[in-house]
């Protein structure tokens, strides 16, 4: 069956990339929309929190934050695109003031699929090492189906003039993006803005179609129906969708936003979904307090006592969401017990409605695996980064451990061939800059969202080399070194 939808991007990439305490702290995404006559684009949206960079004199009581950015596009090894700059903060009179500052950048590319790697940078801290980020990014078209562009979640906004061609403007709209999927409570609004292309092509010229938008459960998959929404429109070149949705009374929670577009017989001709998060503990709090205690009684949470079930509530940090983590959290605050078994049996009902006990029982013992095998000095097995990883991912297929090669730190690989989550031909390098101890620090993966570090070797040789170039790739051939076989 001929497909219905072309996904541009089919996940957001919403990624916190620092990895050490000395590095800068950039958020960023990246969607894909199209331009008709001109071709395929990417939009990236940055934010770079202004505490976490270097500020420096420049001119008469004023101070300035840089940071440095790369951005490559690869095809067979071969560069194809090249961009790179340096973002400069507004300029204030107390270097103490430090706001975060926003930057979006628009680069047009050929058909074909990219190897992308960004690289992110404080030009002004000489011990900020730099985060690497890399995915692959397809920019085919298919002007047969209807085509939703990626999203882009908004800040705030204000009408334009036609000669203004800044990266931010889109359709006469001055756009600043919201750089996250992920909603805390103090943000009452959700607002997005996506385009939809190739209707006339699909469904005729000047013809009636329903465009339908909506919220769901992205756990269960439940339509929100009170965050539906419906518009009666007509086919043009390209549909502009540009809401506000009131998500105050929102709870917390995995949400999607779901587009469809439905012909005027009904059937659907094109859907999508974009995942983001929400967390609202006031909401939440409101409805533990509707949870009846006979549930929680008849549970096997009821014979936890409170000390216990604090420490198991830390256990769950490794595999917790955003949101989950912030909730957890605040009722460790709080100490209610209540709230703690609501909260630890909802957990588990959400990963195994039919037998939560049993999903939390084989946890427990995944937690008692690292435990016993990465605890280190006062941290636990589950408080350490190989700890998170087992946690997070399961068990890996295949570990290599090296602990005296003459030029490295000890380091180990792990390999996984199927993650839990469905990513393939998944590697974690881990490496222990320390030497002595078991604390090994994650150095380099090719999972989603984890840490990705393009000259990762190098510093991993850094014990015998440590001058090196942080965007050179290409490293030597070190006396020993293994590490090329085992990778």
């Amino acid at each position: 069956m001929k497909k219905l939808i072309l996904i541009f991007i089919a996940v957001i990439f919403s990624v916190n990339i620092y990895a050490q305490k000395n590095n800068s702290e950039t958020f960023f995404y990246f969607s894909k929309y199209y331009a008709p006559g001109t071709g395929s684009y990417l939009e990236f949206y940055f934010t770079t929190i202004g505490k976490s960079v270097k500020y420096m004199p420049v001119g008469d009581n004023q101070w300035q934050a840089s940071v440095n950015f790369l951005l490559l596009f690869k095809q067979n090894g071969e560069i194809k695109k090249i961009l790179k700059y340096n973002l400069l903060s507004p300029t204030v009179s107390d270097s103490a003031l430090r706001p975060n500052f926003t930057d979006v950048q628009r680069i047009f590319l050929d058909t074909g699929n990219y190897e992308t790697i960004l690289t992110i940078k404080d030009k002004n801290n000489p011990i900020d090492k730099g985060v690497s980020f890399s995915t692959t990014i397809n920019m085919n078209t298919d002007t047969g189906q209807i085509v939703f562009s990626g999203i882009e979640y908004v800040d705030k906004y204000s009408k334009t003039t036609k000669d203004d061609s800044s990266a931010t403007v889109k359709n006469g709209y001055n756009i600043i993006p919201y750089v996250s999927n992920y909603f805390p409570q103090n943000l009452k609004n959700l607002q997005f803005y996506l385009e939809i292309y190739n209707l006339q092509k699909v469904l005729g010229d000047s013809t009636d179609y329903l465009l339908k938008y909506y919220l769901e459960n992205n756990n269960s998959y439940t339509a929100l129906s009170k965050y539906a929404y419906y518009e009666r429109k007509k086919t043009k070149p390209v549909e502009i969708l540009f809401p506000k949705i009131d998500i105050s009374s929102l709870p917390s929670g995995d949400y999607n936003i779901v587009v469809e577009v439905v012909d005027k017989t009904g059937i659907t001709k094109g859907k999508q979904k974009y995942h983001f998060v929400r967390s609202n503990p006031n909401i939440d709090k409101k409805l533990l307090d509707t949870i009846p205690r006979t549930n929680l009684l008849n549970s096997f949470v009821a014979t936890m006592p409170i000390d216990s079930l604090t420490l198991f509530i830390k256990y769950l940090y490794p595999i917790s969401n955003q949101q989950e983590l912030s909730f957890a959290r605040q009722q460790l605050k709080l100490k209610n017990l209540q709230y703690m078994q609501s909260f630890f049996l909802s957990f588990w009902l959400k990963r195994n409605p039919n037998d939560p006990q049993k999903e939390w029982e084989h946890y427990k013992l995944q937690v008692k695996i690292v435990n016993d095998n990465y605890s280190y000095l006062r941290r636990k097995g589950y408080q350490t980064e190989r700890g998170r990883v087992f946690l997070k991912y399961g068990r890996p297929d295949d570990i290599v451990t090296s602990y005296h090669e003459p030029s490295a730190y000890p380091y180990e690989i792990w390999h996984y061939y199927k993650t839990i989550d469905n990513q393939t031909n998944i590697k974690f390098v881990f490496y222990n800059p320390n030497i002595v101890g078991e604390d090994f620090e994650l150095l380099h993966s090719t999972a989603k969202g984890e840490i990705y570090t393009n000259n990762w070797v190098r510093i991993l040789h850094k014990r015998d080399t440590p001058i090196y170039d942080f965007y050179n790739e290409k490293y030597n051939d070190y006396y020993g070194d293994n590490v090329q076989d085992y990778y």
